[in-house]
């Protein structure tokens, strides 16, 4: 999905700050021509567009919308408008849905040294505003665009994708995995199918893994026996609650810019609350670190590579596992919702 622009001259600002960019340089002859004689967006088939509310009755009035699975809505649309379509959404820029992987990858290579992705902006306002301005106005991979995100983006790419770095990973990866084709086992044992809460055990899954690479160590989470008020758990169900609360916001009318709404605040609670388990684990993890023998031949860990890479702060450092660590649930959650899409899917094919 991509945040485009409405009009032709819009079209040619963007490309103008593409080729002034730091980043970028200069963009690609072949597009620059496209952008000189493409279309308006507004003639992109979508629902029909309403003055201020935009496109939001024809989702609001769909049977296939609901705000907990988006994505119904846009299968829905695709099945409707084609592979390409656009939707009008109050406080965001016009959005163009693009299905055809022909289109997403010609698209990511023309922006792949500078994406201008949706800017999760309640997130990044959260973090703007946290208590002794944790983040110096520094959001992270997963929040900012432009100079800001290639100033990171092109600090951790060498350190997080060395083979002999990731090789190191890959007999405890392995043993996680075995754990939890064991879990499997004991609750197929246990009721004769998945629980219908199974969806949470991929969760402590995806955590588990995560875990393993971005602080070095083994979080418990497939323990059977794992208290209910661990921080693993805690980390699961508060993440949940910030994607949720994400959701809400980003497709509202825009007021918690203005009046701080009840969404927003739980955003920012529970973000607090995710802020302090997760530093608290990265600080664990560095004094795991720093206990070690300084002399010895082991590989070093992610987090060692990253704080030994020039032009990456600690804080940097930090903000990039906290990511690592909301990510790696949020994959889940995307995962179980193109799982349900695919149901969708054959469930219509019986039908018919």
């Amino acid at each position: 999905m991509a945040s485009l622009i409405k009009q032709r001259a819009p079209w040619a600002s963007f490309s103008r700050s593409f080729r002034s960019s730091s980043i970028q340089g200069q963009m690609a002859v072949p597009l620059e021509e496209e952008l000189r004689t493409a279309k308006p967006t507004s003639e992109i088939p979508g629902p029909k567009v309403y003055p201020v509310v935009g496109t939001l009755p024809a989702m609001l009035l769909s049977k296939d919308f609901d705000k907990k699975m988006y994505h119904r809505h846009y299968t829905a649309l695709h099945a409707k408008y084609g592979p390409t379509f656009r939707i009008i959404v109050p406080s965001m820029n016009p959005i163009v849905a693009m299905t055809n992987p022909d289109d997403c990858e010609r698209l990511l290579r023309f922006t792949m040294h500078n994406p201008l992705r949706m800017p999760m902006s309640s997130l990044k306002a959260v973090r703007e505003e946290t208590v002794d301005d944790f983040f110096e106005k520094k959001t992270g991979l997963l929040i900012e665009n432009g100079d800001e995100w290639w100033r990171v983006r092109s600090k951790v790419q060498t350190p997080m994708m060395k083979p002999k770095l990731v090789g190191t990973y890959l007999q405890q990866m392995d043993e996680v995995s075995i754990d939890f084709t064991d879990r499997i086992a004991e609750l197929q044992a246990e009721h004769g199918e998945m629980p219908s809460n199974f969806q949470f055990e991929l969760y402590k899954w995806a955590l588990e893994s995560v875990g393993l690479v971005a602080l070095n160590r083994r979080l418990g989470c497939l323990d059977p026996d794992i208290p209910e008020g661990s921080d693993s758990l805690r980390l699961i169900e508060i993440v949940n609650d910030i994607l949720q609360a994400v959701n809400d916001i980003e497709v509202s009318s825009g007021l918690w810019k203005i009046l701080r709404t009840p969404s927003f605040k739980k955003l920012k609670k529970r973000h607090e609350q995710f802020l302090e388990i997760a530093v608290r684990n990265v600080q664990e993890t560095e004094a795991a670190i720093l206990a070690q023998d300084p002399d010895s031949e082991r590989e070093l860990s992610l987090m060692e590579n990253l704080l030994m890479t020039e032009g990456l702060s600690k804080k940097d450092v930090v903000t990039l596992i906290l990511d690592m660590l909301f990510a790696g649930i949020d994959t889940v959650r995307e995962l179980k919702c193109l799982a349900e899409a695919k149901a969708s899917e054959l469930m219509s094919i019986r039908i018919k």
